[in-house]
């Protein structure tokens, strides 16, 4: 039974020091290594030595038997089922639970930048209205050379197909990620936490007392039936891969495309003020609405 406390003991608490560049799960796996090495050995040496008061004690006491009628400690059933299940739950259900998070803010955010799909409408009509309003007969005011008119061409082009660009690569994927899928993973996170729920009820019961060590194992027996449960829904291994298609793809792709856009807005800034005419305005607050937005794509990046 003591092996079974100091198991749910390690599995939440977490040390203040010692792990300073280590994150939350690697210090709890780190945890749970540590004692499961110590359990196995401490359990092999147990055998070539003499046993302790507390083993002596447990061995005296009687077995243990609940639901299913199996001796819950002599043949270690009840350890292993408690070990599996807060081993599956430190590991499994918080990097679904991450990846969860991930993918929704993943969605989020591409369609956000599908939203401001109009938005570099208008510095394509400035920078055009600088050229004199025709692109087949460009008029750059300070061109002595052709590069200022051919560079502002080039940008004029990006920023005229920006509004098509952008609703096409900051559109979900919806083979990966669609209506049902969301439905489905959102059955699969409140499933992960009715488990993470029930795991800590389980602790709580007093494994010294018997009836109350019954209950504690009919506990952690349903938990077990969750995580298994969970398991055959296929519920992490779908989610990794949509996670995967719509983070590292679809988004990589939009911001991509969107950065694209940016800075040949930017570009146009410069453009405009080398070949523009009196009939262009600049807006004083233009670049500052520009570096406002820029700095909110970096949060979005470092949020990542």
């Amino acid at each position: 039974m003591m092996e079974l406390s100091s198991l749910i003991l390690v599995l939440v608490l977490v040390p203040t020091g010692g792990f300073a560049h280590v994150s939350m799960k690697g210090k709890m796996r780190y945890q749970l290594k540590s004692l499961l090495y110590d359990l196995t050995h401490s359990r092999a040496t147990a055998n070539k030595q003499s046993q302790t008061q507390d083993q002596i004690c447990e061995d005296q006491a009687p077995a243990a038997k609940c639901g299913d009628g199996k001796e819950l400690f002599t043949d270690g059933y009840m350890f292993d089922m408690v070990k599996t299940v807060l081993v599956y739950k430190v590991n499994q259900m918080n990097n679904f639970d991450q990846k969860f998070r991930r993918l929704k803010t993943s969605a989020t955010r591409i369609v956000g930048k599908g939203n401001k799909s109009q938005e570099f409408q208008d510095s394509a009509q400035h920078l055009l209205n600088a050229l004199g309003g025709d692109r087949n007969k460009p008029k750059c005011l300070a061109a002595i050379d052709t590069k200022a008119i051919d560079d502002s061409i080039r940008t004029l082009d990006i920023l005229q197909n920006c509004t098509s660009t952008i609703k096409i690569s900051c559109s979900i994927n919806t083979t990966a990620f669609n209506a049902t899928d969301r439905e489905f993973f959102e059955k699969c996170d409140k499933a992960r936490k009715s488990i993470v729920n029930i795991t800590d009820i389980c602790g709580q019961y007093d494994e010294n007392n018997l009836t109350e060590l019954c209950l504690k194992y009919e506990c952690w027996k349903e938990s077990s039936d969750m995580v298994d449960q969970f398991k055959a829904e296929n519920c992490l291994k779908l989610l990794i891969k949509a996670e995967k298609e719509i983070t590292r793809t679809n988004k990589a792709d939009c911001y991509e495309k969107f950065t694209e856009c940016k800075k040949s807005e930017d570009d146009a800034i410069a453009l405009i003020n080398t070949c523009g005419d009196s009939r262009t305005p600049i807006m004083s607050n233009f670049r500052s609405m520009l570096v406002e937005d820029e700095d909110n794509d970096l949060n979005d990046y470092l949020d990542d």
